[in-house]
């Protein structure tokens, strides 16, 4: 049997991480602060990805298929608290930023104790030739991390579309601006 969503979580842990080496370079050249903010979304994307590439790779244990699965969700939580900060550093919005902030991880902590509420253990799928885990809690909370990812991504987005709006057309922030929020659209659209 495949284990074919594992593979493909696998493999986006990896270029997650690749990703992550590629800013850390850019960084250590250029000393921007963005790039902290983003090695930081792309290192816990990684971790998401990673942890929820054990069930099928490395473990057939539904505890440890579960926990590692909660534990992929709170990286999640992490990147997402990293890329939400990303846009309020070209713009003097440090309330909404902090807020921002306090919502992801508000709702990353209701997910937390629901899933500890809620101690359903992941159930092997089988459809041949493959396999995979399916979550068994309740589904409004199988919910919750897709939601706020999705408003933190059009938040992100946003933002951005606000600045390329709002920016000097002869500025270089402008097509700057435009890719990032493009961007963002593309990785909500990839995860859906």
């Amino acid at each position: 049997m495949i284990p074919i969503v594992s593979l493909s979580d696998f493999a986006n842990g990896i270029i997650s991480a690749i990703i992550t080496a590629i800013l850390m370079a850019m960084y250590y050249r250029s000393n921007q602060r963005a790039f902290i903010l983003f090695i930081g979304f792309y290192f816990n994307f990684a971790l998401f990805w990673m942890f929820f590439a054990v069930g099928g790779l490395l473990s057939m244990d539904p505890v440890t298929i579960t926990i590692a699965d909660t534990i992929a969700y709170i990286f999640s939580f992490l990147a997402l608290i990293f890329l939400i900060q990303i846009p309020f550093l070209f713009i003097s919005k440090p309330v909404i930023r902090y807020s921002s902030i306090i919502i992801i991880l508000a709702t990353a902590a209701a997910f937390l104790i629901g899933r500890n509420y809620n101690r359903e253990l992941d159930v092997l799928q089988v459809i041949p030739p493959y396999i995979f885990w399916a979550e068994t809690y309740p589904f409004a909370l199988r919910l919750v991390p897709g939601i706020i990812s999705s408003i933190t991504m059009v938040a992100f987005s946003s933002i951005f579309f606000y600045i390329y709006k709002n920016t000097d057309p002869q500025s270089r922030a402008k097509g700057v601006a435009l890719n990032f929020a493009i961007g963002g659209l593309l990785i909500l659209f990839a995860s859906i």
